[in-house]
């Protein structure tokens, strides 16, 4: 198998950080952690990098795989980009893309990593695979009926293959770009499973934040109820509504599993 990367991005630890890296640590040759020291946008503090920064340095690292990089970025793709370059000096062909509120099921990503490690196409050399994703609302309990639309998440680190240019929006440059299928991989997004102040933060940080209302926060997700419908900060309908986890086909292993495969 190829060697993989896995790139997290972080300013503020959403409670969930520990957990993420722990489902992929043995599967990756590298963890780099990219902590910016300002947000992308709206006015920070320092005191969220640096206690994610104290929560990177008490985690369990057996196989020397951690490279931290901090400062300040002015942008996401910026942040993302500078990433793919790390892994690639690192000796990685492959970039995971991971949020620290972003879960695997390691024995389903070991195999797509497989996958995405001997991907021939006709019309040109694999350059990254998207991944669709299941996104949580409110507690780990309850998620969005629906899977969102695929979001990158491997990506070829070979120079000249993939540019961000938005976020994670991103060109082709060389190669070219499939989804994977739900059945075989989806990823779990905790994207919603903060407290109320979390919330804000996020809000008025993340990349999206200009597109966004705060307002929202208020009258969807503090006034959520299970009859609510069109729940998206963005694009209502988009998330048609919040149901119960144990309701849908895709469900996250409660065990991360070992440091160690072996």
């Amino acid at each position: 198998m190829k060697k993989f990367g896995v790139q997290i991005v972080c300013y503020e630890d959403s409670g969930f950080l520990a957990e993420a890296v722990l489902r992929v640590y043995p599967l990756v040759h590298r963890v780099l952690f990219m902590v910016g020291l300002e947000p992308w946008h709206g006015k920070g503090d320092r005191s969220f990098p640096k206690a994610t920064l104290e929560k990177i340095a008490g985690m369990d690292d057996p196989d020397g795989k951690f490279l931290v990089v901090s400062r300040r970025w002015e942008s996401e793709h910026q942040e993302r980009n500078e990433g793919m370059r790390i892994l690639h000096n690192e000796g990685c062909e492959w970039a995971l893309l991971l949020d620290d509120d972003e879960m695997f099921n390691r024995s389903e990503l070991f195999t797509m990593m497989e996958h995405v490690s001997r991907a021939a196409w006709a019309n040109g050399r694999a350059s990254a695979f998207l991944v669709k994703q299941l996104i949580y609302w409110k507690n780990r309990d309850t998620v969005i009926e629906n899977l969102t639309g695929a979001m990158p998440h491997f990506f070829s680190t070979q120079p000249g293959d993939v540019y961000f240019t938005n976020g994670k929006a991103f060109n082709i440059l060389g190669g070219v770009f499939n989804d994977i299928n739900e059945e075989n991989l989806v990823l779990h997004h905790l994207s919603y499973v903060r407290d109320e102040a979390q919330m804000r933060r996020r809000f008025s940080w993340f990349t999206h934040a200009p597109d966004v209302k705060e307002e929202w926060i208020d009258r969807v997700w503090k006034a959520w109820t299970p009859e609510m419908t069109n729940l998206h900060p963005m694009n209502p309908n988009s998330f048609t509504r919040a149901v119960p986890a144990s309701s849908v086909p895709w469900q996250l292993e409660n065990m991360p599993g070992r440091l160690r495969r072996r």
